[in-house]
């Protein structure tokens, strides 16, 4: 349960990089391009051709708070629907990685294996890993869910505690498929 608040933390530390003058892209038109004095010698040591010191650079700093943040949110919302014990995590690492994967792509200061961006490759890996354990874990989770009138859907394991009565939870496998049915619809009306 904690996963949306990590990637909060990320968000806002990000903010260092802007403090720093440091994690900046390649050249932009953009009307939010950043330029100082430290990027400008930064791009100036670096001697590629490719890019102007003069110009403003992508603020990736910017975009990878910004995706943070909407990682968060999508977290904040997701955690009382999710289904798998974990998934948070889960749908933390694949999103986290989605987001890296891009922005890594515009970066200036990016550590290289050959041809390849090591952090950008890495992202990609943890994007793919991710969704394939939540892929599984929906699949071989199937019936081992229990509704909690409090939580909703979750695992039987982490119910136990919460479930001290019949009232407050249903194990039946119909039940549970009825509820998770039912929270389902509702939260497609909300959509």
């Amino acid at each position: 349960m904690g996963s949306p608040y990590f990637v909060l933390a990320q968000a806002i530390g990000r903010w260092g990089n802007f403090v720093n003058q440091e994690a900046f892209g390649t050249n932009t038109n953009l009307p939010w391009g950043m330029h100082s004095g430290d990027v400008e010698n930064y791009l100036r040591s670096l001697n590629d051709s490719g890019i102007d010191p003069t110009m403003p650079v992508h603020p990736t700093f910017l975009y990878e708070s910004l995706w943070n943040f909407g990682v968060f949110l999508f977290l904040i919302w997701y955690r009382k629907r999710y289904k798998v014990r974990g998934e948070l995590f889960f749908f933390y690492m694949l999103l986290y990685g989605v987001g890296r994967a891009w922005i890594e792509g515009l970066r200036t200061d990016s550590l290289y294996l050959g041809n390849f961006r090591i952090s950008q490759l890495l992202a990609i890996v943890f994007s793919i890993v991710f969704a394939i354990i939540i892929v599984i874990r929906h699949r071989t989770s199937k019936g081992e869910l229990v509704y909690n009138a409090a939580n909703g859907p979750c695992d039987i394991k982490d119910c136990e505690e919460v479930c001290k009565n019949e009232t407050e939870c249903d194990t039946k496998e119909e039940n549970v498929e009825k509820s998770i049915g039912e929270s389902e619809i509702d939260n497609k009306k909300m959509l």
